[in-house]
């Protein structure tokens, strides 16, 4: 089963969020989720698998009017596609993609940490050159936008996923 999520991030308790969406009108509905202490998730809950980023703009710098910044993660892994942008009250910030991932090689069937990093773009011409090597994402976009938004994060990508994935419909 694919995982297809667009999702908004702010720097907030989850009960404060909530209330401010009771009070606000939004042109998608959003479902509220604690990604960690003060920091809140709400999962775009349309039925539509097609990204809307021209919607999604417009939902987050509202959300950073309030929250003073947010960010968009974008993950679906039918096509590979980790992404994730900040924007502030005004507009973005900053785009994360494939050349803010960090992707480590495979040697003997384990991960080189003491070898060399690669972006996820570098990823891409080396698996062309060398189908042989096998890499894997040890620091994805969605990480760096998290990290971006909040320094002292404690999820990485994987818990982030479990917890947009598992946000109930309250």
């Amino acid at each position: 089963m694919s995982t297809v999520f667009e999702a908004f991030v702010v720097r907030e308790e989850k009960e404060k969020v909530k209330l401010y969406l009771e009070k606000e009108e939004f042109e998608v509905r959003l479902l509220v989720t604690e990604i960690q202490e003060a920091i809140t998730g709400l999962v775009v809950d349309s039925g539509d698998r097609i990204f809307n980023q021209k919607r999604n703009e417009r939902v987050a710098i509202k959300l950073a009017q309030k929250f003073d910044n947010c960010l968009v993660a974008y993950w679906d892994d039918r096509i590979g596609l980790c992404l994730s942008e900040l924007y502030d009250r005004k507009g973005l910030l900053k785009q994360f993609g494939k050349e803010d991932e960090i992707w480590l090689e495979y040697q003997n069937n384990y991960l080189n940490i003491r070898g060399l990093k690669y972006s996820g773009k570098d990823v891409d011409e080396l698996s062309k050159l060398d189908k042989n090597k096998s890499y894997d994402c040890v620091f994805s976009a969605i990480d760096a936008g998290l990290f971006a938004l909040e320094r002292f994060i404690n999820v990485t990508l994987v818990g982030f996923i479990e917890k947009i994935c598992s946000v109930d419909d309250e």
